[in-house]
Order: C-alpha cells, then structure tokens, then sequence
C-alpha cells in the first residue's frame, strides 16, 4: 500500500514537523518517499524553515533535493530568513 507523505494535518505535512525539529534523518527519508520539497505549510516551506534554524546540514539537503529557492510567501523568502537569522 502507498503512503501519503504529503498529507496536511493542522497546516503541516509530516516534511514540515521534521524541519521544525532540524531532524535529518526523518527528513531524508521523507524526501525518499517523495515528499513535495517546495510546499507550503503554515506560510512556509522546508528551505524557510532550515534558515530559520540556521542549520547548515539540512538546508544542504534541501537544496540537494531541488529546493526552490525563490519560493515567496506572505512571510517572504528562505534568503530573507537566513539574513535576518544568520
């Protein structure tokens, strides 16, 4: 049987629970189950949240993986937080 990874509950997919919690290792293996790298939950995507976190390890990942890097919400860019978190 197929999972849905992409599944939203409470505003978030499983993808964003795990970059919330800067845990790699869930964060590859949701990516190795087809995860959608560039939703949006909660007005923010994966890469938004790596840079919120400032962690290096994952935002490698993502980018890895195609992360778009562009992607604007009404918070802003993954490039705006990473200025604004260093």
């Amino acid at each position: 049987m197929e999972q849905n990874v992409n599944i939203v509950d409470n505003e978030k997919t499983a993808l964003y629970i795990a970059c919330e919690r800067a845990s790699v290792p869930y964060i590859k293996l949701l990516l190795q189950m087809n995860s959608d790298v560039n939703v949006v939950d909660n007005e923010k995507t994966a890469l938004y949240i790596a840079c919120e976190h400032a962690s290096v390890p994952y935002i490698k990942l993502l980018l890895e993986m195609n992360s778009d890097v562009n992607a604007s919400t009404s918070r802003g860019t993954a490039l705006h937080t990473a200025c604004l978190e260093g």
